[in-house]
């Protein structure tokens, strides 16, 4: 039998992670080595979100490694570049890299997080580009959901009032695990922040503040809350636009909200910027040769060039309207995020979660039967007491 990915039991163990052959390779030959072959094979292990060649929406680094690739670039004069991509959820990614399961010349993650947790686990990346494609993690809100909740207009929303309305038991979140998904790491990281109270003090989210009973206790509450979790924010939307009643609200990158805006029955979405950036950074390991850096290096000024960058707008890239300063965390290190991981996962134990390999999420389309059912509810006071303190440690709403 397949290993499931469970709430309780994420992929960390080295047994348990596929192979990098499961994978497929977009935007060479996307064949194996061959005797006599006439190119110098770059492999970047990329985010699905911008790398998966068989989704037209979300292939925006494989585009740009096929117009690369034509240019026949050499190093020194020798062989002719040629720059592959293979789409691995980035936390996934990570967790094969640490673990020794590949070792790509270059990994391009959605945020930096990935690349804390790796220098954490021992692992020093090294950046050859802090920003190859421009992104911010959103809650896309049905407004027709928050309008029925508050009597008002999208411009009531900011990130703390959401979070107050998922713990009184009134919208219906769904977000993807933080252990695989960029997403769902910047969610947790921003969610444990405000809820320490940096909002208003602008300070880095410690270990202390981990520890904390009155924010554990309000963490667990709000996990309660949660209508369902999946591997990765796309297979969120998946099962979003197969059961539209299931969730008021997902967490999703800004360029995907674009993309399901153009759904019938989602025109009415709008979102709400937060976390830390999501720029889709260019990195190396110790184990990357000279050539393959400069390789990586000229690859990383082609994706930043004028046209590439009006490629990436097409698909919906950019940066958001902007994120209110207290949703905007400062970068937390690896230590603190891996500690937030293990936070995340202790409640989640009973928690919904959608049963499937995370590696092959784009293998379950919307409407395959999985399902998520809704979790039981807590006493009307604790909902009452976690309101009122994130209320008080909350900071101004989003303008």
């Amino acid at each position: 039998m397949d290993p499931t990915l469970t709430a309780a039991s994420p992929l960390t163990a080295t047994e348990r992670l596929p192979a990098v052959e499961a994978f497929p390779l977009y935007g060479g030959d996307a064949l194996p080595h061959k005797p006599g072959k006439t190119v110098q094979r770059i492999e970047i292990v990329s985010s699905v979100e911008k790398a998966d060649g068989r989704n037209s929406e979300n292939c925006w680094l494989v585009d740009v490694a096929k117009r690369f690739n034509q240019r026949r670039e050499r190093i020194d004069g020798g062989t002719p570049i040629e720059v592959v991509v293979r789409a691995i959820p980035s936390g996934l990614g990570a967790q094969m890299l640490a673990a020794g399961k590949m070792r790509p010349a270059g990994y391009s993650p959605a945020g930096q997080s990935w690349l804390e947790l790796l220098r954490h686990q021992g692992l020093p990346p090294t950046l050859i580009s802090d920003k190859l494609v421009a992104n911010t993690t959103v809650i896309a809100v049905r407004q027709s959901a928050w309008q029925r909740l508050n009597q008002g207009f999208a411009r009531d929303l900011s990130f703390t009032r959401v979070v107050d309305q998922i713990l009184a038991g009134n919208l219906k979140l769904g977000y993807s695990n933080p252990y695989t998904s960029s997403a769902g790491l910047d969610f947790l990281q921003t969610l444990l922040w405000v809820l320490a109270g940096h909002g208003q003090d602008r300070k880095p989210l410690t270990a202390a503040d981990l520890n904390r009973p009155k924010i554990t206790k309000l963490f667990d509450l709000l996990q309660q809350r949660i209508a369902g979790t999946t591997p990765t924010y796309p297979q969120s939307i998946q099962v979003w636009k197969s059961q539209p009643s299931r969730f008021d609200a997902v967490v999703m990158a800004h360029q995907s909200i674009n993309q399901l805006k153009q759904e019938p029955g989602f025109d009415d979405l709008v979102e709400v910027p937060f976390g830390t950036a999501q720029n889709s950074p260019l990195a190396v390991f110790p184990w990357t040769t000279a050539q393959e850096r400069l390789a990586l290096q000229r690859f990383a000024r082609f994706a930043s060039s004028e046209p590439m960058q009006a490629l990436a707008r097409q698909q919906g890239y950019g940066e958001s309207q902007g994120i209110a300063a207290a949703a905007n965390p400062p970068q937390a290190d690896g230590a603190v995020l891996s500690q937030a991981q293990t936070l995340w996962k202790q409640p989640m134990a009973n928690a919904p979660m959608l049963h499937s390999l995370a590696w092959r999420l784009w293998d379950h389309p919307a409407g395959s039967g999985h399902a998520f059912k809704p979790t039981g509810t807590d006493p009307r006071a604790a909902l009452a007491a976690g309101s009122k303190h994130l209320k008080r440690t909350a900071a101004a709403p989003l303008s």
